[in-house]
Parts: C-alpha cells; sequence; structure tokens
C-alpha cells in the first residue's frame, strides 16, 4: 500500500535537499524526533543506518532506520527496520524556479502481510504534518 503527496518549498533544490539529508536537522521538523545519529561511518548512502530517539506517549524510542536509496539532490528514501509496521518513506526533490516540489511517497507493509490502511493513513498524513512544519521552518528563515 503506498500514499503519494506533493509540496513546494520556497527553496533552492540543493539546499533543501542538504537540509533535509542532515540528521541533525530531523528534531526540528520531524515530529516525535528528539535525536538521530548515524550508526556506522557510511553516512547518507544505500546501506546506512541511523538510531532516532522519538518522543512517544511520554517516553523515548529507539526507531533504527537504512537508507535505502540515496541520489544527490534527486531522491532520499529510508525504512523503519524493526517493528509491527516498517514504513519506508521516500522523498523526491524536483527543481521548480527558484522553489523545490518534494514528493513524499509513503509505503508499509505490516509483518503479519496483512495491510492496514488507517494506519497507513496516519502514517501518510503524519510525514505530510511534518513536510508542512519544514515548509514553514525554512520559508520563514528566508
Amino acid at each position: 500500500m503506498k500514499s503519494t503527496k506533493k509540496i513546494e518549498i520556497n527553496w533552492p533544490l540543493k539546499a533543501l535537499f542538504n537540509y533535509v539529508s542532515d540528521i541533525d536537522n530531523h528534531a526540528t521538523w520531524r515530529e516525535r524526533v528528539v535525536h538521530a545519529s548515524w550508526m556506522d561511518k557510511l553516512k547518507n548512502h544505500s546501506g546506512a543506518r541511523l538510531l532516532e530517539t522519538r518522543k512517544l506517549m511520554g517516553q523515548e524510542v529507539m526507531t533504527i532506520l537504512e537508507v535505502t536509496e540515496f541520489q544527490p539532490y534527486q531522491k532520499r528514501s529510508v525504512k523503519v527496520m524493526k517493528g509491527m509496521f516498517r514504513p519506508s518513506y521516500t522523498l523526491e526533490f524536483e527543481p521548480h524556479g527558484d522553489r523545490t516540489v518534494m514528493t513524499l511517497t509513503v509505503s508499509c507493509q505490516p509483518e503479519n502481510g496483512k495491510q492496514e490502511s488507517s494506519i497507513m493513513k496516519r502514517m501518510s498524513d503524519a510525514g505530510f504534518k511534518e513536510l508542512l512544519k519544514l515548509k514553514e521552518i525554512l520559508e520563514r528563515e528566508n
């Protein structure tokens, strides 16, 4: 199951891609992320793993993600590695003058093989909400 949404951000493509790919910025715009760090020497390459600390229901929870695709200034995909649901998030970047159009694709296949449309919708909505926050933060800085 997949969900795709687009957003236009008033930032140049390279600057936006670099901001989003810098995991030190995740706590700024990613909902519930408190901290993110690389687990390997390999960074921003396919196969690189990162650890995100998130605040959920008052508790800190660790999530391991793996970069599954990294094409500079075009596409970045990550996948949650453990859990009942293992969503994949792909961000595609396309120049639009001095702005950038980002396309978010969220896909999910639960461990048991069943697809839950309500959970998928919540994950997609949460991802898009993060992009709206990113847009607000970055455009306010301009």
